[in-house]
């Protein structure tokens, strides 16, 4: 019989591997054509072993003092998602369909649950962190294969990985984007490369995961994110004051070549509006301009509500005619981060983002003054978590699947930091 750490295990991995990518080397249930109803089943999933397991440990009053962060945050969470789905329906006459789009990423929240009971079992997050960072190396290692085939050899292998966003491209060359979990992995090496006295796998894998930023999703932002994360981690988590000044003195070189390189100013200026790239901070611009407009005319102090192209009355707020004959542009809320949100969830956005980062950062600072086992993995968890969200949406479509980690970890720290007290 299985055990129920066995459970929560195969029910994660189960929706790690059939979100992350490999439903589409397959062409199993392809996005396009039943993307609701499959990701709803792994929704469903989610809720199904979360029940599952606060049942099976309601009488064990130890194990609850992991969970209670986590639910505490679900407390304020789920009334928010309720009230902004039914909003929508009301506002905009959703169909079931539609809605089910547009509300399912937000319940793979519920993952946390099984995730610090995995963590709790085995008294440490390395050993499950270990197994979600491999899955997304390989994932990524078979995406930088069907890159290099195409861009080099035109030869299109797994098509639906290739071409998961349609004409997106830079330079002239195709991009992948680097999917969930992505920076649970990246978080999850640079842990193991201050901690570890094996540091050549971990630093291989750091990168590789750089590289394929940089090359392959050619995320200036994200590039940017990583970059700040990795110094933050390795400056303030080094074991030895030795190993601090050493990392201080190597990151001011680096940064002293960067900046008389001309290299910093290049990045600087690839923001512009000026720039080979000013169209993208142009879009940005009009995005957060356009919504601002509509929160203003719509009086939606509670915002816009969960806007998806599939509806009618949804789809008329993205697009905004440009041109005095009619032509349009779509406007994505994805585009814009943590911004996003507000225009989504309006006033609610504050418990809704502001109570995790308060959580993470609360208990970034005890873990690390206590020098709390894993806090490693944490603190650069939770900086990548908040930097990031700028201008990448922690609950978007292509992140929603990072949330249960980022809750899970800071729940199940939160109580060793307590217990240690």
């Amino acid at each position: 019989m299985l055990s129920l750490k066995k459970i929560c295990k195969i029910s994660v991995l189960l929706g790690v591997v059939l979100l992350i990518g490999f439903q589409r080397i397959f062409g199993f249930l392809h996005f396009m054509e039943h993307g609701w109803l499959y990701r709803g089943g792994i929704a469903a999933l989610s809720i199904v072993s979360a029940v599952l397991v606060l049942l099976m440990t309601r009488n064990h009053p130890e194990i609850k003092a992991y969970f209670r962060t986590a639910a505490f945050y679900l407390i304020l969470y789920v009334p928010i998602i309720m009230f902004s789905a039914l909003f929508t329906k009301l506002s905009y006459d959703y169909s079931t369909k539609s809605l089910l789009y547009v509300v399912i990423p937000y319940l793979y929240i519920f993952f946390c649950f099984s995730i610090i009971y995995v963590f709790y079992k085995a008294g440490q997050t390395e050993d499950f962190s270990r197994t979600i960072s491999r899955i997304v190396l390989v994932i990524l290692f078979i995406k930088t294969l069907c890159w290099v085939l195409y861009t080099f050899f035109e030869i299109e292998l797994f098509p639906n990985l290739l071409f998961e966003y349609e004409g997106w491209t830079r330079d002239g060359q195709i991009r992948l984007d680097t999917g969930y979990l992505f920076s649970f992995a990246f978080s999850f090496y640079i842990s193991l490369s201050i901690k570890s006295k094996k540091k050549l796998v971990p630093l291989m894998a750091l990168l590789f995961l750089f590289l394929f930023m940089a090359i392959i999703s050619k995320g200036r932002f994200q590039l940017a994110t990583m970059v700040f994360t990795a110094a933050i981690a390795f400056v303030f988590l080094a074991r030895t004051s030795t190993k601090a000044r050493n990392t201080v003195l190597l990151l001011g070189v680096a940064a002293m070549v960067f900046v008389c390189s001309g290299a910093f100013e290049k990045v600087l200026y690839s923001f512009s509006l000026s720039s080979q790239y000013g169209s993208s901070t142009e879009a940005r611009l009009q995005t957060i301009s356009h919504f601002w407009d509509l929160m203003i005319d719509r009086k939606a102090i509670l915002g816009l509500g969960l806007l998806d192209t599939s509806n009618p009355a949804a789809f008329a707020l993205l697009y905004k005619a440009t041109t005095y004959w009619g032509a349009t542009v779509l406007y994505y809320l994805t585009d814009i981060g943590i911004l996003g949100g507000f225009f989504t969830f309006g006033l609610l956005s504050i418990p809704l983002y502001g109570t995790l980062f308060f959580f993470g950062i609360r208990t970034c600072i005890r873990a690390f003054r206590q020098r709390t086992e894993g806090y490693e993995l944490l603190v650069p968890l939770i900086v990548y978590m908040i930097t990031s969200c700028l201008l990448l949406n922690i609950f978007d479509l292509s992140r929603a699947l990072d949330v249960p980690f980022y809750l899970a970890v800071i729940s199940y720290m939160d109580a060793k930091t307590k217990i240690k007290e």
